[in-house]
């Protein structure tokens, strides 16, 4: 009877590849032991094996880099639908180097741009909750995932994201806008009296946006 087959985890992938590099780190040492000697031996291999470790990233980054601008040359043309097949086979084989995580977000924005929103919202997601390398990318990935939720009518789910932005980030520049994003969407899921509460949040703390002046005037409306 067959057994299913155990599920490997990204911690024991990694785990595994290191183990990979202590067999070679040991066969090499095998190969030089002549010129190493005593308790040296185990210290050597590990550092070895973390230095092929450490190599094998720097190369997996340096490739993944240069499919990334590949991809983004696509992407800059517009040919959204290449550039999501280019996209999502650097983020299926390098996730988890940098140029791999910011393949997400412009996979997540190519498939935006061609209406794929809830596959789109996804990829914003993972991409916010995993990249904190720019924290300008991080917010408008955010609010990606948020226009996702809006072109699908999920209003309510929109107008929470949106201010759980406004929440997180007060001091950004995009504040106030994102607070007037969750505004319109709570007003657009009926919920009047939230949509009000957050009008007066941008014209109490944002007086100096142009947002303020877009809150006075749907206040007035609302």
């Amino acid at each position: 009877m067959l057994t299913p087959r155990k599920r490997i985890t990204k911690k024991q992938l990694k785990e595994d590849k290191l183990i990979t590099y202590t067999v070679k780190a040991k066969d090499w040492l095998d190969e030089n032991l002549k010129y190493v000697t005593g308790g040296v031996a185990a210290v050597v291999i590990i550092i070895v094996a973390i230095f092929m470790f450490s190599t094998s990233r720097k190369n997996a980054e340096a490739a993944t880099s240069v499919e990334l601008a590949n991809a983004m040359h696509v992407y800059e043309s517009r040919d959204y639908t290449n550039a999501v097949n280019l996209l999502t086979n650097i983020v299926n084989k390098n996730k988890s180097t940098k140029s791999g995580k910011l393949a997400r977000y412009y996979l997540a924005q190519s498939l935006y741009k061609r209406g794929e929103y809830s596959a789109a919202q996804e990829h914003f997601r993972k991409f916010a909750t995993s990249f904190q390398a720019d924290e300008y990318l991080k917010i408008v990935a955010m609010a990606g995932e948020a226009a996702c939720l809006e072109q699908q009518d999920r209003f309510a789910d929109a107008a929470v994201k949106y201010e759980n932005i406004g929440k997180r980030y007060p001091d950004s520049p995009r504040a106030a806008r994102y607070y007037l994003r969750a505004a319109r969407c709570y007003a657009l899921a009926g919920n009047s009296s939230k949509a009000q509460e957050t009008y007066q949040l941008i014209i109490k703390n944002y007086p100096d946006s142009q947002e303020k002046n877009d809150a006075v005037l749907y206040s007035a409306l609302e």
